[in-house]
Order: C-alpha cells, then sequence, then structure tokens
C-alpha cells in the first residue's frame, strides 16, 4: 500500500453499523437512498485514521506526479496484455473525489449516521479481530 502525496480527493463514508440499523426502516419505505456520514472526508484523513486505528504506518507515500507516471506505466503493460494493478484509470479513480448527498435519507427515514472516521478512530479498534 502506499499513501498519495498531494491528494486533496474526498470520499463519502458510512459506518456499516449504521446501514445495518437503517435496514429493518426499508421494510416500509421504498426508493433509492444515498447513505454517507454526511463529512465527505479528504481521503488522506481516511487512510490515517485506518492506519491509526489498526496500529500500523503507512509503508510508502508518493507523490501525485509519480504515481501519474507510474498509472502511464501501467497504461503500456495493459497494451502488451500484461495487466498491473496501477493504471491511468486506477490513479483517476485514487485521486477523484467521489461525494454524495444524504439528504433524502435524512428527510424521508430520519438517517442520523455517526461520524465514520470517528468510528474508525475509536469503536472500529474494538471490532479489528
Amino acid at each position: 500500500y502506499f499513501s498519495i502525496t498531494g491528494n486533496t480527493s474526498r470520499k463519502s463514508v458510512v459506518c456499516d453499523i449504521d446501514v445495518a440499523r437503517l435496514i429493518p426502516e426499508l421494510q416500509n419505505n421504498h426508493g433509492e437512498y444515498n447513505l454517507t456520514d454526511g463529512n465527505s472526508p479528504r481521503f488522506v484523513e481516511i487512510e490515517e485514521a485506518v492506519s491509526k486505528s489498526l496500529g500500523k504506518r503507512i509503508p510508502f507515500r508518493l507523490p501525485i506526479r509519480v504515481v501519474r507516471l507510474l498509472g502511464k506505466v501501467g497504461d503500456l503493460f495493459l497494451r502488451l496484455n500484461f495487466g498491473l494493478p496501477l493504471t491511468s484509470n486506477s490513479v483517476s479513480k485514487m485521486t477523484a473525489t467521489l461525494t454524495f448527498s444524504s439528504k433524502k435519507a435524512k428527510q424521508e427515514l430520519a438517517w442520523d449516521p455517526q461520524d465514520a472516521l470517528e468510528y474508525i478512530r475509536s469503536d472500529f479498534k474494538e471490532t479489528k479481530t
């Protein structure tokens, strides 16, 4: 695993416990809902929270320019039918912001999730066995 220095992307996250608690409410409600904790932390914040919670350090930190170059190398190998896990497409996904609004779920289902980063930093430690 490596972290991308200069990655400013944000991601929507949600706790599994919150989703599990909501499932019984969906029996009488039909529709599509985006479920997030509403905070959209930076990807680096998620990495750091998981790393600290597991008591592990992030082994490598690579500048975003280097990662993009490695993605292009992966593209070349892909053309030669030798796929590598890192391509321009995967780099694009890792560095793109991907956030959603859970406003509809809050209004229609009384969705009130906990802060996912706080969960990772605290409760996650107790459930990681």
